[in-house]
């Protein structure tokens, strides 16, 4: 990611721009841990859906390009007690890639990577899920100047993830369809 990137997602963080609130995709589908899951939250912002998964149980590994997010994400870890769930990475998700078959879940909300969707799923382990909500092509009619390498082509998820089992999906779940979401399990025999 750019220097230009980062310092733009720092400036959203450092003003409070940013939501609380998990997104609905992890707070109705994220199941109740077994001892040990680990999840990851790729894009992790300032950790809405981080600390609702530490809240549940789950050892999370938080990883967002902004020093300015995930400072926030650790005040409000230690305010709610489940710092010691939390693993924080800073990284460029250009370049860092998940560990494989290392997390029960994977969520990865607001941010679209074509290089790091593979990556995003092979990080599964047999019977764990991902969660992945994103911008899609359709966003570009509504504003102009949103980036085309951050906005996913429709049916890419479900391309992704055709030999997984599906639990819930959708390339228009926005008001005017510019959103592409994807709840799935991946498969434990296949």
């Amino acid at each position: 990611m750019s220097h230009a990137d980062r310092e733009r997602w720092d400036t959203r963080y450092r003003t409070g721009g940013y939501s609380r609130t998990p997104s609905r995709f992890v707070a109705s589908y994220a199941p109740s841990p077994r001892q040990g899951a680990r999840a990851v939250d790729i894009a992790c912002g300032a950790g809405r859906n981080t600390l609702h998964l530490a809240t549940l149980g789950y050892q999370v590994d938080a990883v967002d390009v902004s020093p300015e997010a995930l400072a926030v994400l650790r005040r409000e870890a230690e305010r709610l007690g489940v710092a010691d769930r939390l693993t924080i990475i800073e990284a460029d998700l250009d370049v860092w890639r998940p560990a494989p078959d290392r997390y029960d879940l994977a969520v990865q909300i607001g941010f679209y990577d074509p290089w790091l969707l593979p990556s995003l799923g092979a990080a599964v382990v047999r019977g764990g899920l991902v969660i992945i909500e994103t911008m899609n092509l359709v966003m570009r009619t509504r504003r102009i100047d949103f980036a085309l390498s951050h906005a996913m082509p429709r049916g890419t998820l479900a391309a992704a993830f055709a030999r997984w089992d599906i639990l819930c999906y959708s390339d228009s779940a926005g008001a005017f369809g510019e959103r592409s979401h994807i709840v799935a399990r991946r498969p434990v025999c296949r």
